[in-house]
């Protein structure tokens, strides 16, 4: 703007420097408005420094719509990052946590020696202020994630059923698992150095991959919801666009004010202009009195 600035006010102290340009700051600024909305301008130039900044103007208000548009989509239709992924996280974030009501689970978080584990315990499951543990029911556990900011633990197999039946699918998709309980570690004792090992090993990989105990699970433990939200229509609400309606909006009864300001500035200078014809043609009149007279004075 300074540059533009400084471009139209040399070109309007030399002639023939650029055609029908105003040199104001209110003008540069209506052109910059004017790039911002890809309007173009009514200005015109011989000068090549003055066309080079207009080029580069356009260039970088193309380049600003360009992002902005691509800001939009990128903050309104596609689903945020899950950025909670381990029990750090989740303790460093603003989410409650509570925990089913099942004795193991008090006895493994109350009697735990792991580091994470204590801390969660203490400053989000019974932290100083409550005046008791968050221990819910899987049914209230479950309502309580779905409507608030909560993370619940509890057995996969109880509530995968509950997710699948109350949650949307865009709440399903943006779910996250933490293991908090690890997982037991079980092995099967053969002999030092016995053949055999080898073939246990792939029979029991066999067993779990497509075998009885996959069968058992598939039955006994229910898969996690899947996310179907690539084929729902993303919606955006009215509130994400609203600065953009509030300034078309605001910019019409502006511009009526702006306009009845000008209307009123050009009917006071009319006026002015009549009143000053007015006293010219007084004067007009009062000199050919005075030569009128002289005339006659000179005739007597």
């Amino acid at each position: 703007m300074s540059s533009l600035r400084l471009i139209t006010w040399i070109g309007t102290r030399h002639a023939g420097g650029i055609v029908q340009a105003e040199s104001s700051w209110g003008a540069v600024v209506v052109f910059a408005a004017c790039a911002i909305g890809l309007q173009g301008t009514t200005e015109r130039s011989q000068w090549l420094s003055w066309r080079v900044v207009l080029l580069f103007t356009f260039l970088l208000s193309l380049m600003l719509n360009t992002y902005y548009g691509a800001a939009v989509v990128g903050s309104l239709l596609v689903p945020p990052p899950k950025t909670i992924r381990t029990l750090r996280h989740l303790i460093d974030s603003p989410i409650h946590v509570g925990i089913e009501d099942i004795g193991y689970n008090r006895d493994y978080l109350e009697k735990s020696t792991d580091p994470l584990v204590r801390e969660l315990f203490v400053r989000k499951v019974f932290p100083p202020s409550a005046k008791r543990p968050n221990y819910f029911p899987i049914d209230v556990g479950v309502e309580r994630m779905r409507t608030s900011l909560f993370a619940f633990q509890a057995e996969a197999v109880t509530m995968y059923p509950l997710i699948l039946r109350t949650f949307s699918e865009r709440a399903k998709c943006a779910l996250s698992e933490i293991v908090l309980v690890p997982h037991g570690m079980t092995y099967l004792a053969v002999p030092k150095g016995s053949p055999l090992r080898e073939h246990m090993a792939y029979g029991l990989r066999k067993v779990w991959e497509s075998g009885l105990l996959n069968y058992q699970e598939r039955i006994w433990h229910p898969p996690r919801p899947p996310c179907l939200q690539a084929g729902e229509a993303e919606s955006i609400r009215i509130m994400s666009v609203a600065p953009a309606f509030l300034i078309a909006i605001s910019g019409v009864p502006l511009a009526c004010i702006i306009a009845c300001i000008e209307q009123i500035r050009a009917l006071r200078e009319r006026r002015e202009k009549r009143l000053l014809a007015k006293k010219q043609r007084r004067k007009r009149a009062q000199r050919r009195r005075r030569r009128l007279m002289t005339l006659t004075t000179h005739h007597l």
